[in-house]
């Protein structure tokens, strides 16, 4: 097999879904609600090379102006290596470590592997109480009942079983009021703006009026 068929079979593999899981990414400064993101351990990452990668592969790190970059290689059939790579980002927890996994994860990225991650959608979620002086919020159901898991619940949520309006609130003063005006003082439809966010009826008559 040349190197190109076996690279192309390869990255046909690793673009397969594999097991995923949902976490907090964020929360909201201003509002009860968090920012919900699905992500990929990277163990998993690693067996998924191991299975596909059959001539072997390496992971290496580096470091160019205090960012941590992972280089990510796959020997082909004649022994030459096929390399990606890209830079990480710090975890909340962990950072060199956050840095290290994050990276060879986003190098994995250019190979496939966890590509079906961005076919998925961004959930926000809302909470019992706005995140303040490092307490950790509730993540609360439609029904306002505290989430007992979170991978179910977004799975049922993707799946369609359970209905929710995920739009984010519009709120005034914010990155997002501004880019609203700005879309809207160009001849931008407010139902487009309604679509993308939820919009109290004291809003919409404040973003009317800024627009006047």
């Amino acid at each position: 097999m040349s190197n190109q068929d076996f690279l192309k079979q390869v990255i046909s593999n690793l673009k397969k879904p594999i097991r995923s899981q949902w976490r907090v990414q964020s929360y909201s400064k201003t509002r009860a609600s968090a920012t919900v993101m699905t992500y990929i351990d990277a163990r998993d990452a690693m067996d998924l090379l191991d299975e596909y990668a059959i001539y072997g592969w390496n992971r290496e790190h580096y470091e160019i102006d205090g960012k941590v970059y992972c280089r990510v290689g796959i020997y082909m059939p004649d022994g030459s290596i096929q390399v990606r790579s890209d830079c990480g980002t710090e975890s909340n927890t962990e950072k060199e470590k956050g840095q290290s996994s994050d990276s060879f994860k986003r190098a994995c990225v250019n190979f496939g592997i966890g590509r079906f991650l961005y076919d998925l959608p961004i959930m926000y979620i809302d909470t019992d109480v706005v995140k303040i002086n490092g307490n950790y919020p509730k993540l609360l159901d439609k029904n306002k009942q505290p989430i007992k898991n979170l991978n179910d619940y977004c799975n049922d949520l993707v799946k369609g079983k359970i209905s929710v309006d995920n739009r984010p609130e519009l709120l005034p003063n914010t990155i997002q009021w501004n880019e609203a005006i700005k879309y809207l003082s160009g001849d931008g439809s407010l139902e487009n703006i309604k679509k993308k966010y939820k919009l109290t009826g004291t809003n919409e008559t404040l973003l009317q009026q800024e627009i006047l």
